[in-house]
């Protein structure tokens, strides 16, 4: 295995690379005028950012198979009725804000 040493290194630069992405993941949101962070500023770094870019094509996937899990509950739920009894959100019908 690795030396003890070896492990807090590989943590500290996996601490200070989530550092500086999630930096400029929120100057990204910043640049909309939104306090939010998307999916689509971390790909937006990785598109722009040169010390990131190595992630971008990963990013873009990963984000293209959520946008199609979406899709597939979406359909679950339109072919079971569309909220009828099975919808267990339990949300009372009301609005939200």
């Amino acid at each position: 295995g690795m030396s003890k040493e070896a492990t807090l290194l590989v943590a500290k630069a996996t601490e200070l690379f989530a550092s500086k992405l999630g930096s400029e993941v929120v100057t990204m949101a910043q640049m909309s005028n939104r306090r939010k962070l998307l999916p689509d500023d971390v790909v937006e770094v990785c598109s722009v950012k040169e010390r990131f870019m190595f992630l971008k094509d990963d990013l873009q996937d990963l984000i293209h198979e959520q946008k199609e899990v979406q899709k597939e509950k979406e359909n679950e739920k339109a072919s079971s009725g569309g909220g009828s009894k099975s919808d267990k959100s339990g949300g009372g019908g009301k609005p939200t804000s």
